[in-house]
């Protein structure tokens, strides 16, 4: 499957995290993308995880 890239904070700055393939861990398994949500004045990143 592909995983596509996305930004992240690390090392006090972003940086692109290039996509990449990845074979899911069982079957059915679905991919849950990294994201940025905003909570107020601030945004929080969530990490992608396998579901």
């Amino acid at each position: 499957m592909w995983l596509a890239g996305f930004w992240t904070w690390r090392n006090d700055r972003y940086e692109w995290m290039a996509g990449h393939w990845e074979l899911p861990p069982s079957l059915g398994s679905v991919w849950v993308a990294p994201r940025w949500e905003q909570h107020d004045n601030a945004y929080k990143f969530y990490e992608g995880y396998w579901n």
